[in-house]
């Protein structure tokens, strides 16, 4: 991924929260997606100004992972997943 580039959420998303889960519904697509609880910490971090780099180091400082954990990888795999499901603007 472009080390410049910056995700952004679709709007328009109808999101709810359901135990450790977050759903996120596209009418554009009627898709539904469910965000596990470190899945659900990246997308609300693609607001257009952090980029993937950032997001990462976000998410290593709120959610501790282990060590030697490639987080920067796993954000990557994330965001490309939204992507996929259609949530995400492009």
């Amino acid at each position: 991924m472009d080390s410049e580039y910056r995700p952004i959420t679709k709007p328009g998303l109808e999101k709810s929260e359901m135990g450790d889960e977050t759903l996120l519904y596209n009418s554009e697509n009627d898709k539904v997606s469910m965000l596990n609880k470190t899945a659900a910490a990246v997308w609300e971090l693609c607001d257009g100004r952090h980029t993937i780099e950032e997001i990462a180091a976000e998410i290593t400082q709120k959610l501790d992972p282990p060590e030697g954990r490639d987080v920067k990888s796993d954000v990557e795999a994330a965001i490309e997943k939204f992507r996929e499901d259609g949530i995400l603007s492009e």
